[in-house]
């Protein structure tokens, strides 16, 4: 896959799922969340394994920074409801 297109998703999904309810919609977050983590699950297993380790590899970078606590929990996050199958 490529870099550029996974962190451009990543940063997108981060700004939708971290940002201020003043910024973005709470509701329309959840959706649109939702409607990513849908269709990044029509990725082939190989596929998402290697999107799952990029945004791991993303969250394990900024680990040692306490400003980046709460992306490194949401990039935690994501990487999971991308890989779960329900």
């Amino acid at each position: 896959m490529n870099r550029f297109l996974m962190q451009a998703i990543v940063e997108l999904a981060v700004f939708v799922g971290i940002s201020d309810d003043e910024i973005v919609d709470p509701d329309a977050a959840v959706e649109q969340l939702e409607q990513l983590s849908m269709i990044l699950k029509g990725l082939t297993p190989g596929e998402r394994s290697t999107f799952i380790t990029f945004i791991q590899g993303m969250a394990h970078a900024e680990a040692d920074d306490p400003r980046a606590k709460e992306r490194v929990e949401f990039l935690h996050s994501l990487a999971e409801n991308i890989g779960s199958d329900d």
